[in-house]
């Protein structure tokens, strides 16, 4: 007997509620950074991309967030997660932003979260989606036993040290984050692109790096109110831009 569509309001319940912000094209979905597990021991290592989280300050310390988190995380297990993601993808994701992107908080849990992640993307394929994760244990297992990685995915494996080089990998994408915003010609090793949301403005222009760089302490911390969008820029699920590199927060 086939299971009944799921409605949006009944997939709402089982995976919680998607991200939508301003500052990026399409959708996201988060779920806690306290349950990270490369991630979790990150945090506590001064100079690695996960010290100071941003996923664990601010807003995400709320309760209605705390909630919101839960209850995404509960849904993972649930036995039509699959079928009511792409319910909600569908409701969300419009032809003129087909993005969507995995983990503004959070990462991978396990292989089997993956498994369902491509499963996702597989039945999606009008939408391109964009994974960061550090979880490279969990990526290899799911290759090891004979998991996909679907074209419209792009996984970017993060390096875990900020100014560390891109991690060494032939199935996947990377990023790494760098501290100083003059090191051109390091990123330029790094066979990538520099993300510039740091001096993107809301109605997509980007600031020239060296006006930036002339730019007095006070004059950056001003401008910084006005930016950090991505602008029309879609690097990150780009597959063809091997490694992204951000500049720490």
């Amino acid at each position: 007997m086939t299971s009944q569509t799921l409605s949006y309001n009944e997939a709402k319940e089982i995976v919680g509620s998607f991200s939508n912000t301003s500052k990026m094209p399409g959708f996201s979905i988060g779920i806690s950074a306290e349950l990270c597990g490369v991630g979790s021991k990150l945090r506590k290592i001064k100079g690695s991309v996960c010290y100071n989280c941003y996923a664990l300050k601010g807003m995400y310390r709320m309760d209605n967030v705390k909630k919101a988190h839960a209850k995404r995380e509960a849904g993972i297990s649930h036995p039509r997660w699959v079928e009511a993601f792409v319910v909600m993808l569908n409701h969300h994701t419009s032809s003129a932003i087909p993005y969507f992107r995995w983990h503004d908080a959070g990462d991978i849990r396990s292989v089997e979260h993956f498994a369902k992640i491509c499963e996702i993307c597989v039945m999606s394929p009008h939408i391109r989606h964009w994974i960061p994760t550090r979880e490279n244990k969990i990526l290899s297992e799911y290759v090891r036993l004979g998991g996909l990685i679907p074209d419209n995915l792009c996984v970017r494996l993060s390096s875990p040290m900020v100014d560390q080089d891109p991690v060494k990998t032939m199935d996947y994408s990377t990023s790494t984050v760098h501290s100083d915003i003059g090191r051109s010609s390091a990123i330029a090793n790094w066979k990538g692109k520099e993300c510039q949301a740091y001096r993107t403005s809301k109605d997509g222009k980007i600031m020239a790096r060296q006006v930036y760089l002339d730019l007095t302490d006070a004059e950056r911390k001003e401008y910084k109110k006005t930016t950090g969008y991505c602008g029309e820029c879609r690097d990150c699920w780009n597959k063809d831009v091997p490694n992204v590199s951000y500049f720490i927060h």
